[in-house]
């Protein structure tokens, strides 16, 4: 067992975007032990346009959709957001008193978001982080 797993969730609290510093969710898609190690993330949006998605894997938008109540803070359809990860070192989660670690989904729904993402977003040094936490 890792000291992180892949697939689980995390809330941190001054992730930036356009506006500035805004609480947002993210999942880490690699397993990670030690404080530098790099954790590739990808984060959740609420998804406003069902009407132009489905659920689950929406490949050429680049938008793994998931239904409400699917994890304990999820309220509305979301998306996770893999066109553009985020990558965090394992310290920056863990010792950071602005992020709180969330579940992990299942097994199956993290498959199908791994399938999902097209490996030419995440630079080769870190796309093996992936494709060994899935072994």
């Amino acid at each position: 067992m890792h000291f992180f797993e892949a697939s689980t969730t995390f809330l941190d609290h001054r992730a930036l975007n356009i506006q500035g510093e805004k609480a947002k969710y993210f999942i880490g898609m690699n397993n990670a032990d030690e404080s530098d190690d790099i954790v590739v993330s990808f984060v959740f949006n609420t998804e406003r346009r069902m009407d132009l998605y489905h659920l689950g894997c929406n490949k050429k938008a680049e938008k793994y959709i998931i239904p409400p109540n699917s994890l304990s803070f999820i309220s509305d359809y979301s998306s996770i957001m893999l066109a553009v990860p985020t990558y965090y070192k394992l310290k920056d989660i863990i010792e950071s008193y602005t992020a709180n670690i969330f579940e992990k989904p299942d097994m199956k729904i993290l498959r199908e978001i791994k399938n999902c993402i097209d490996t030419n977003n995440i630079p080769l040094k870190f796309q093996h982080l992936i494709k060994e936490s899935f072994k």
